[in-house]
């Protein structure tokens, strides 16, 4: 809801009140039933507008009612209740009536938050079915005690899975997810898949064997042995399509194959059958161990990090550094050779100075050219402002998205109550997983946030680089590492290294430089 205050109409005539506006809102959490010939939101209504008639009001009729079938109350995402709080704001309603109090709200923060914002804009709050309103003081500390038990409820069911998950996992149970490979699920135990834990036994083998994650990567594609495939509950296949050194290494540090069940940083011992001999996984552990630190990738001081695409492949090639000898390398590397070796590209390691070094020559050639500075100096503008729009648009999506998984989750926890032990851990799973994406989505708002904060003087960093380029031999020597990949971001979209040759494009798509 809105921060800033709104004028409300005066509402008298001719020194007579008039009598209060009431506006009903009414809520569903799933479509189930709404087919039926009289639905519970009939139901709400009928009973809210009795209510409205007992007291004398006059009931606000807009052309939609305020009404939200198959939406979470603990979510304040919602088509009717938005248009409502708008409708407030606006000063069309003086009183808002609901049947029950979970049927606007199920978050002790966003209803609080709103009963603040109606208190200052004078509107009373009515729950008919709990014979109690805001307008008088024990009725908003009931409602401030019925929210807070609410969710402590929630709370309360939150915790006992978990509880119900540690015990499961102590007992040395498969509380659920995909299976790893080598294994089945059946009856929610874990059985040996014969054929997939041979596969698993070559991994661990061929790694003590040879001690190259991308020799394993290799053998085992050019052989067709696929990763783990499995069926997701919309009944499409998941799982890696060929090997990497991502699932391999998740295979070769799995202690399920122990015969173990993790829980945190805890194991316990499974109910289900061990596949590679404990001597096997320790030696394994401690071969891993020692490889660690040879090749690390490196986030900072690469001119060139997050443009550079291989030209054989089209993969990203990302920056790392290497220490031998006491002296320290700096290369990039394509990702997709990292990941799955060889046979996936040829394209080798490239040096890390030679390239930018290419890539600064080709910069000083460009700029010399008055037409191609002016040219430059107005895509840089285009597209920083372009890019602002671009982020400013995903900031409005990004907290509707998050919104939308809270409210899955906790319509998933407040249904936990009800439902039996097998369908509990289906449920845990799925909250999981909503978690994991309301997280990333976090994240990136974040992100984006930062994003915009870098471009919300984009007519000055446009200026600044058209100051830059007039006077890049001058200027170039006395930048910091900061400044000079700055520079670089705006006046290159991407540079693609070929087996023999180096392409470096500007930011306007026509003006494409090529070094030999």
């Amino acid at each position: 809801m809105a921060k800033t205050a709104k004028v409300r109409a005066a509402s008298v005539a001719e020194g007579v009140r008039a009598p209060k506006r009431a506006a009903i809102y009414t809520r569903k959490s799933t479509r189930h039933r709404l087919d039926i010939e009289f639905t519970t939101l009939q139901n709400q209504r009928e009973m809210c507008e009795a209510h409205v008639r007992r007291q004398g009001w006059t009931l606000v009729t807009p052309d939609l009612p305020y009404e939200d079938p198959a939406y979470s109350a603990g979510s304040e995402a919602r088509p009717a209740y938005q248009r409502l709080l708008a409708d407030v704001e606006a000063g069309k309603v003086d009183v808002v009536v609901v049947y029950k109090i979970d049927r606007f709200s199920r978050s002790l923060r966003d209803f609080l938050n709103v009963m603040a914002r109606f208190k200052e804009l004078g509107i009373d709050f009515v729950i008919i079915t709990q014979n109690f309103d805001s307008g008088s003081a024990m009725g908003r500390l009931t409602l401030n005690m019925l929210m807070s038990f609410a969710q402590y409820e929630r709370e309360i069911d939150s915790e006992r899975t978990k509880d119900k998950i540690y015990g499961a996992r102590r007992h040395g149970r498969w509380t659920g997810g995909p299976p790893p490979l080598g294994y089945d699920l059946r009856e929610r135990r874990l059985h040996v898949n014969v054929f997939e834990a041979a596969t698993v036994l070559e991994i661990y083998e061929s790694y003590l064997r040879h001690g190259s994650l991308l020799r394993i990567i290799e053998d085992l594609n050019a052989r067709g042995r696929a990763p783990k495939a499995y069926t997701k509950k919309d009944g499409q296949l998941g799982g890696a399509k060929a090997w990497t050194v991502a699932n391999v290494l998740r295979v070769l540090r799995n202690t399920v194959y122990l015969g173990k069940i993790p829980h945190g940083d805890e194991l316990f011992d499974g109910i289900h059958e061990a596949i590679v001999p404990a001597e096997t996984f320790a030696r394994v552990q401690a071969r891993l161990g020692g490889n660690r630190g040879s090749v690390r990738s490196a986030q900072g001081g690469y001119l060139l990090r997050g443009l550079l695409r291989c030209g054989l492949c089209e993969a990203a090639m990302s920056p790392a550094t290497a220490h031998k000898g006491g002296r320290e390398y700096r290369y990039y590397r394509c990702i997709r050779r990292d990941h799955q070796g060889g046979r996936a590209c040829a394209r080798k390691p490239v040096s890390a100075p030679d390239v930018e070094q290419l890539v600064v020559e080709q910069l000083r050639a460009s700029v010399h050219n008055a037409d191609i500075v002016r040219e430059l100096t107005t895509a840089v503008g285009e597209r920083l402002v372009a890019e602002r729009e671009r982020l400013t648009r995903e900031s409005l999506l990004l907290p509707a998205e998050i919104a939308r998984l809270r409210s899955q989750t906790r319509d998933l926890i407040d249904s936990l109550g009800s439902v039996g032990e097998a369908a509990r851990v289906v449920i845990v799973e799925r909250i999981e997983e909503l978690a994991r994406h309301a997280d990333a989505s976090q994240t990136r708002l974040e992100a984006v946030s930062e994003g915009l904060d870098r471009l919300s003087e984009a007519r000055a960093d446009a200026d600044w680089v058209g100051t830059v380029i007039k006077d890049f031999d001058r200027l170039w020597g006395h930048m910091n590492a900061e400044n000079r990949e700055r520079l670089v971001r705006a006046l290159i979209t991407r540079v693609v290294v070929a087996q023999d040759s180096l392409r470096i494009e500007l930011v306007d798509p026509g003006e494409v430089s090529n070094a030999a």
